[in-house]
């Protein structure tokens, strides 16, 4: 073998021992990277699918006692209560799924999917508010969630809100919007006949270049009021920043000048209020009996219950909130605590 062989046979050799190690490395790497996604036993992942193909068929009731089994057997995972949440807000029980999604949270604070399911389902508590606060009827409530299944993420397509619709639910990672056909053949409409008029133009009508206070008033547009935000959807919102621990977004819900009467000025408050809604690991707020004391022109003052929770601590608090208007929407005037409850 000559020196020019030689030295080609070695090359040849360690371009493929290179070969050979970058595709082990990238095996193992991709390996790593995917087991954080993937921390489910096979217990739990066979439950995941059965409950996926009880969406399929329309076994809602069996879906719905396989996960509320889930959340019994692994209550420390988000999956059950994310799943029977995604079910109940299929069936328009909104609240029901808010509750569970707290729940979810509480189990895993760092997973987004849940975070963006409960979003949606204060749009959808919103929508409602809206609808009552106008005595409209917002027509049945649904929510269009994400489950979680082995792969990760499942797209459970949205309800239907015809009564008489009696298409099953599906299961689908598919999330390409649906594109209309455009008809190829558009049909052509006739040009109009015109006939001509024979008979004499009528003589036009003098007006009166004057007009009463009543006629003006009549013919000038009338001027609509904007409306303004629902009190409920406004604290629910107030929460929602609170617990993703968005704090400029959490300040924003209150006057440039707010502070208690125990804070000497507004700044000092609000880089106290930074660093408690930072410090913790996560933040899971709840409210619930809001009602609403007194309303007028100046302002609302509501009650309620605040259900406070960190990776530390956890109270149930009764509260009392005067919001003052503000443009469409409102600012928080006063926040007062009433009492622990147990």
């Amino acid at each position: 073998m000559t020196s020019m062989t030689f030295r080609l046979v070695r090359y040849s050799l360690i371009v493929l021992v290179g070969i050979l190690c970058g595709y082990v490395i990238h095996i193992t790497g991709s390996e790593s990277r995917q087991s954080p996604q993937l921390q489910v036993s096979e217990a739990l992942a066979e439950q995941l699918d059965r409950g996926s193909l009880f969406f399929q068929t329309g076994d809602l009731t069996s879906a719905e006692q396989l996960y509320t089994d889930l959340i019994e057997r692994f209550p420390n995972k988000p999956h059950g209560y994310n799943n029977l949440a995604a079910l109940y807000a299929y069936q328009g029980k909104l609240e029901q799924a808010r509750t569970l999604l707290d729940q979810a949270i509480a189990t895993h604070p760092g997973y987004a999917v849940v975070y963006k399911n409960l979003s949606k389902i204060y749009a959808e508590l919103a929508r409602d508010s809206y609808g009552k606060a106008l005595e409209i009827d917002p027509g049945t409530l649904h929510a269009q969630l994400m489950i979680l299944d082995r792969q990760g993420i499942a797209q459970l397509t949205a309800a239907k809100t015809d009564p008489e619709a009696t298409e099953k639910p599906t299961v689908s990672t598919a999330t390409e919007p649906v594109i209309d056909a455009v008809p190829t053949d558009p049909t052509v409409e006739p040009e109009p006949t015109v006939t001509e008029n024979t008979s004499p133009a009528p003589e036009p009508e003098v007006l009166s270049k004057t007009k009463t206070p009543e006629q003006a008033a009549a013919t000038e547009p009338e001027e609509k009021t904007p409306l303004r935000e629902d009190p409920f959807a406004f604290l629910r919102r107030w929460a929602t920043a609170w617990s993703s621990q968005n704090v400029e977004g959490y300040l924003a819900f209150y006057p440039n000048d707010y502070h208690p009467d125990t804070f000497s000025s507004h700044e000092i408050w609000a880089n106290k209020r930074r660093s408690r809604i930072i410090r913790p690991a996560f933040i899971q707020i709840e409210l619930t009996d809001i009602r609403i004391l007194s309303r007028t022109e100046e302002g609302v003052d509501l009650e309620l219950i605040q259900k406070y929770r960190n990776d530390r601590f956890q109270d149930r608090t009764l509260k009392h909130f005067r919001l003052q208007p503000h443009g469409t929407g409102w600012l928080i005037a006063t926040e007062r605590s009433l009492g622990t409850l147990r």
